[in-house]
């Protein structure tokens, strides 16, 4: 049997994006973010308040992600759809450690001054691994 959270956690230690669908009164909104994670599927990110996807949050902070790893012909479907609820939080040393060597940047290279660290806490997340699976997503409910 397969430990789908450790996958997950494989995933997510080898993708670098992740898109995240807020919404807005002026409709659904996609945002490509660089991310970091912790080990209970938690994606932190750091964004500017006033940018659109982060206003939304303060609006509805129910949120839809992705990540997608090496998509493309001949390649395997791999990656993550997940759903929860995102919200600012205070900055942590292993946030921002995580977030700095995702972006192989020191700190003070990575981030800008100015910007707010938000956290997606997952409720749902479906794996796809098409070399296990096939065309079957793998449920984990948080």
């Amino acid at each position: 049997m397969t430990d789908l959270k450790k996958l997950a956690l494989d995933i997510l230690s080898q993708g670098y994006l992740v898109s995240l669908g807020t919404m807005d009164q002026g409709g659904v909104w996609v945002s490509d973010i660089v991310y970091t994670y912790d080990d209970n599927l938690n994606i932190y990110w750091v964004s500017n308040p006033s940018v659109r996807h982060s206003q939304a949050l303060t609006v509805k902070p129910a949120v839809a992600a992705t990540i997608t790893l090496e998509a493309g012909p001949g390649k395997p479907n791999i990656g993550l759809q997940i759903s929860g609820v995102a919200e600012s939080v205070e900055e942590t040393r292993e946030i921002r450690e995580g977030y700095a060597a995702k972006r192989q940047r020191t700190y003070e290279e990575a981030v800008r001054p100015g910007v707010g660290w938000y956290r997606l806490a997952p409720k749902v997340i479906e794996v796809i691994y098409e070399p296990l699976f096939g065309w079957e997503k793998q449920k984990i409910e948080l």
